[in-house]
């Protein structure tokens, strides 16, 4: 007995262990996961700028040879040069250089190969006369091959306006470029450009000062703005653009946050050509704040803020919130975050610069379930008086993968409505929760599925099979004499017997395959396998069986039965095609592979 409880000592210490290394892999392989889809983020935003790239109506975008051939291009550079890449071309960027400058454009492609460069060239566009492009040149991998990408615009109006002053006269339209140049000049002036496909043409300095302030825009000439529509504001800003391009002035108010709370008056009205026509809109941003001083002048008495009602936070805020041991937040109407306190920052290792003025939705890990619809759940919930235990999972600048439970209070900071949002770590909790969920969904003696665990597998393989018509099929496997081996053994042995068994299995099935014990000697294999293929692994099982010892040198055959998932199935019936199968193996003298009658027909 007191051998008995030594072995039951010993085998626990060893699942213990072996829960620990698998904790500790999952871990791993959650901060992977999460860098992969970090990755991926990054890769979906530069494939959507090289489509709104491609598509633009301004930029020239070009794919080069190392030789200078044309490769690819966008419909904007096709109207430029003359030429479509669809019939092919052996044209090169060389023989369209203008006079005297092909020396110039092969040390151009030389160097780009490099290093990335500028460059101002010529180029004779076809029937044309000689044009000008300002070009960004990259080294580049196009369809495997190295390559020179080239983004380029047409500077030539503004080129002969240094040139020629002759061109310039009372009939010539003023160049874009110069109109660029004056917006640019004027310091306080804040405001931006668009043509009538959404794409940013210009914006000023201020403006992207601005934007990138509180708003989080990045402004980017060639690339649709703005880019993600996903506050009041952005809406605000869509439709006041959408106005202008039908003849109409919109107007919309915007109060700054991050404690400046500054105000502005939007507008947005058409832009015309020298014919009248709409091209696009242009959206100017004037100081709300200035215009109230205006109307209040200075020796006016200001209102005064009630800061002794319950809730009010003033210039001390920030530190009251360090001092509370919580991961607290402050955000606005938009979600933008206005404040986070030291222990937010100290938990998901941040610095305040990286989280204050952006939303929560950037440090939460991606494709995790959990996190489906939060933006729209968290704006849902801030526009509430109050919400509770609205869970996602964020990622720390380390990679940590944190489950966070919000909770959420109106209250007045620095004098306007704001939401207070404390997290609460849950992580361990959490985790936890996942480790008894596996253990209790995981057969002891095996380490592999056990029925419940099965069933819940089964459940949803099922839908993914019927919603993706995908194949699914069920290998049943039996130990041939089980009860008799178990007699002459004993309990122990025929238990090892069993473990030794499913590793063996295991270690022949693939990442895609679930192992489960079904009950007793049973076990069930789930694959996305064809059924042919599926028996083909049956049978593979089973001589593998036959020809191996296991536990104390003890050999055994297996019985297998196979069936194929068909979308009028429930888990019964799918198993019980299995089962049957299994039976009939069996009944024929064991030690086969027998598949069920269902999966036949369907052959048939």
């Amino acid at each position: 007995m007191a051998e008995h409880a030594f072995y039951s000592e010993d085998y626990m210490e060893g699942a213990d262990s072996e829960k620990n290394r698998l904790l500790q892999y999952i871990i791993e392989l959650e901060r992977e996961l999460m860098r992969m889809k970090r990755a991926e983020k990054i890769l979906r935003e530069v494939e959507q700028r090289y489509l709104a790239l491609m598509d633009s109506t301004v930029f020239l975008c070009v794919i080069l040879a190392p030789d200078g051939k044309f490769r690819a291009m966008n419909r904007r550079a096709e109207e430029f040069f003359g030429f479509q890449m669809k019939f092919g071309t052996d044209v090169t960027l060389q023989s369209l250089s203008g006079p005297g400058y092909m020396g110039e454009i092969e040390s151009m492609l030389k160097e780009a190969m490099d290093k990335p460069l500028h460059a101002t060239l010529p180029v004779i566009r076809t029937e044309s006369d000689m044009c000008w492009l300002d070009m960004e040149c990259t080294n580049a991998i196009y369809q495997g091959d190295t390559s020179i990408h080239i983004i380029a615009s047409d500077i030539t109006c503004l080129m002969k306006g240094k040139t020629d002053e002759s061109l310039i006269s009372d009939e010539l339209e003023p160049s874009p470029a110069y109109a660029m140049q004056a917006l640019g000049s004027c310091p306080g002036l804040l405001c931006f450009v668009v043509d009538k496909s959404g794409i940013l043409l210009y914006s000023t300095r201020g403006y992207k000062e601005v934007a990138k302030r509180f708003l989080g825009h990045e402004c980017t000439p060639g690339f649709p703005y703005p880019v993600n529509i996903d506050t009041p504001f952005d809406l605000d800003l869509q439709d006041m653009i959408q106005e202008a391009f039908l003849g109409n002035t919109a107007k919309a108010s915007l109060v700054e946050t991050g404690g400046n709370n500054n105000k502005w008056d939007v507008t947005g009205a058409p832009l015309l050509s020298s014919v009248g026509a709409i091209v696009g809109a242009i959206v100017n941003l004037t100081s709300a704040s200035d215009r109230a001083d205006l109307e209040h002048p200075q020796f006016l008495p200001k209102p005064k803020v009630d800061e002794s009602g319950s809730g009010v936070l003033a210039a001390a805020g920030v530190e009251l919130l360090d001092s509370i041991p919580r991961m607290l937040l402050v955000v606005d109407d938009n979600t933008l975050c206005v404040e986070a306190n030291a222990n937010f920052l100290s938990v998901l290792k941040l610095e305040r610069g990286t989280i204050v003025g952006r939303r929560l939705e950037g440090l939460l890990l991606e494709g995790d379930p959990i996190n489906e619809n939060f933006t729209a759940r968290f704006a849902q919930a801030v526009r509430e008086k109050s919400f509770e235990d609205l869970e996602c999972k964020a990622a720390s600048k380390d990679g940590d993968v944190l489950s966070l439970s919000l909770s959420g209070t109106r209250m007045q900071w620095n004098g306007e409505g704001r939401t207070l949002v404390s997290c609460v770590d849950n992580t361990k909790l959490r985790r936890t929760e996942e480790q008894l969920k596996r253990v209790s969904t995981t057969d002891a003696s095996t380490g592999s599925l056990n029925r419940q665990g099965m069933e819940r597998v089964l459940g949803t393989e099922m839908e993914r099979a019927v919603r993706y018509r995908g194949s699914l099929a069920m290998i049943m496997l039996d130990v041939d004499g089980f009860r008799q081996l178990n007699e002459r053994l004993g309990y122990s042995a025929s238990d090892k017997i069993l473990k030794d068994l499913a590793a063996a299995i295991k270690s022949r099935i693939r990442l895609t395959d679930f192992l489960g014990r079904w009950g007793g000697d049973e076990f069930i294999i789930l694959t996305p396998l064809p059924i042919a293929t599926a028996i083909q692994l049956a049978e593979k099982l089973r001589d593998m069986a036959q020809h191996t010892t296991f536990g104390d040198n003890s050999h055994l055959t297996i019985s297998a039965g196979v069936a194929e998932f068909n979308k009028s199935m429930d888990v019964s019936s799918f198993v019980g095609a299995a089962y049957d199968a299994m039976i009939e193996a069996k009944k024929g003298g064991g030690n086969r592979t027998v598949q069920g009658k269902e999966s036949e027909a369907q052959l048939d």
